[in-house]
């Protein structure tokens, strides 16, 4: 026994430019998630993250990439299979706004231009 990595992809459109990386780390002995990481991907030429939620440092965050300042919100949730379902439903909901603020606030009008 020991930790175990799970780790997945998803495309969030049929263009499959658009993708979702969720990497969970898991303590088999323990039972328990000890750290995640879901990041929404833009891929061109380039792969451009877009919003990144992660428990790095022992506490759930987001890096907001697609924000002028690229803020980092800590937020005031457990380390959770619910709240990783929860942010990764943020993303699918969200993401093309996220990428629209992101092209908007990077001075691109097309991602295919990066």
């Amino acid at each position: 026994m020991g930790i175990k990595i799970f780790k997945s992809t998803e495309y969030l459109d049929n263009s499959c430019t658009d993708i979702i990386y969720t990497s969970v780390d898991f303590d088999e002995t323990k039972k328990e998630i000890i750290s995640f990481c879901i990041i929404q991907f833009a891929i061109t030429k380039i792969k451009v993250q877009i919003t990144k939620y992660d428990s790095s440092h022992n506490r759930c965050h987001v890096h907001k990439y697609y924000s002028n300042d690229s803020t980092i919100e800590y937020l005031d949730y457990p380390i959770s299979p619910e709240v990783i379902r929860f942010l990764k439903k943020d993303i699918k909901c969200n993401w093309k706004k996220y990428k629209q603020i992101y092209m908007k606030n990077k001075g691109f009008n097309n991602l295919e231009v990066i």
